[in-house]
Order: C-alpha cells, then structure tokens, then sequence
C-alpha cells in the first residue's frame, strides 16, 4: 500500500496533478462568462443587414433641411473573422424635387466592448465610431433618438 505523506513522488506527483485540475477547473467557469463577442467566437461573425430604424422599414429619411432630404435605403454590415468589418449603405438625396442615390462605404477593425457590444473603428478619415450591442442575431445602434437594428 503506498504511503501518503510529502516525501513520497507519488503523493506530491498527485498534489501537482490535483493543483492543475483544480486550476483547470477554476478557470472554465471564467471563460464561460466571458462575452461571446470574442475575436475566436463566430456567432458575432456574418452579414447583418439594416432591417429598421425606430421599428419602422426603410427607406428611413434622416433629414429635411429646406428643400433637401436624405434618406437611407439600405444597409450592410459585415464581420470578418479577423475582426475586421466592411459595411455598405445607399443614400438618396432629394433636392428640389431632383433624385441621387449614393452608395457609400467604409472599412475598419471591430473590437469587444462591455456587455455585448462591439466596437467598430473605421479606417475613413471621417471613420466609424460606433458601439453596436448585440444580442444572438441582430445588432442595434442609437444615435441622435433613432434605433437602427440590424439581422443577420
């Protein structure tokens, strides 16, 4: 039968053993309450598309000034595994009655933020700065008093 005291490798191999186990043990709980906005987690990841903004469907018209109007028709935004984002959107403008549409675009890096949020940080001078909260599928934004959400 062998002996259990601190002089025998056996019982301080099994002390190691258990250390590690407990250690093991003790960090599994941690990573379970870790956001799931993680570079390695790929529920984050995919294309989300603008689907409302303040519950209303799009065209959303963002201003009015004088005879100009600006709306916006659509929206994408696509998270990369490499945390990196591509998002693009159309603008109409109306002035005077005289229809443009736009499409504009922009590029960056996104980050894990508080409480399921992600933080996206454009590369355009007038870059991106938006904290997104997410919750399984869909991402939401306000900004100014109006809610966009957007779906996978």
């Amino acid at each position: 039968m062998p002996s259990f005291h601190p002089g025998n490798p056996s019982f301080r191999r099994n002390i190691v053993l258990l250390r590690r186990a407990c250690v093991a043990l003790g960090v599994l709980p941690l990573a379970a309450c870790i956001d799931k906005v993680t570079e390695g987690d790929s529920t984050i990841r995919g294309v989300y598309t603008l689907r409302t903004v303040n519950g209303a469907a799009l065209p959303f018209t963002k201003s009015v000034v004088g005879s100009t109007k600006i709306e916006i028709l659509d929206d994408r935004i696509t998270l990369f595994p490499a945390n990196t984002f591509a998002e693009e959107w159309h603008v109409r403008t109306t002035v005077s009655g005289q229809m443009t549409t736009e499409t504009k675009t922009e590029t960056g890096t996104y980050a894990p933020g508080f409480s399921n949020s992600v933080n996206l940080n454009g590369n355009s001078t007038t870059g991106v700065r938006l904290t997104i909260i997410t919750n399984g599928n869909t991402m939401s934004f306000t900004d100014n008093s109006a809610t966009y959400v957007w779906k996978k």
